[in-house]
């Protein structure tokens, strides 16, 4: 063990250690975040979310009315592009304990929430396709950030490049 322990020590001590990366401040939102999210849903309103595994972070689009906006168009396929900021799109990021608990339902929880961060630029698409048959089956949808800058009250920014789902069932009705 010495004869290995022993260069490689030398070694470290020639070319320095590696440097590690300056962490986040403690509870707040990282670069890269957007991998965690692993989860998706779709609400009526129309609200589109996706959260971790573990529940401790979850982000949130709301357009409200879209739904109602894609209905009154006549045809089975609706999208819009919304600048945030100017068109009337919410994005934003909880951290915390089970922070997706209150998503599509009426049943609203008390939530434990260390940080939240908003969306202060980028760009939303929001599609909605509506079944052909007639039937009054709850439409698929899709969401799709790009550029997305989010802040929290103290100033500190994440960047999320681009990121979104599709083919989410939008629950139109639901009880709590």
């Amino acid at each position: 063990m010495t004869r290995i322990a022993a260069p490689l020590a030398l070694l470290m001590i020639a070319t320095g250690c590696p440097q590690t990366p300056t962490p986040t401040p403690d509870g707040s939102l990282d670069d890269g975040f957007e991998s965690r999210l692993s989860i998706t849903t779709a609400c009526s309103d129309t609200s589109f979310h996706a959260w971790s595994d573990d529940g401790g972070t979850a982000l949130s689009v709301a357009s409200y009315q879209f739904l109602d906006r894609s209905a009154a168009v006549d045809d089975t396929h609706y999208a819009e592009t919304l600048e945030i900021g100017v068109d009337e799109v919410t994005v934003w990021v909880d951290l915390g304990t089970d922070v997706y608990f209150n998503f599509c339902t009426d049943a609203l929880t008390q939530l434990e929430i260390t940080d939240s961060y908003t969306a202060v630029s980028g760009t939303v698409e929001l599609e909605v396709d509506w079944p052909t048959d007639g039937t009054d089956i709850d439409p698929t949808g899709s969401f799709t950030l790009t550029d997305v800058v989010f802040e929290d009250d103290t100033g500190h920014q994440v960047t999320l490049d681009s990121f979104g789902d599709d083919a989410l069932q939008i629950t139109r009705y639901w009880g709590g």
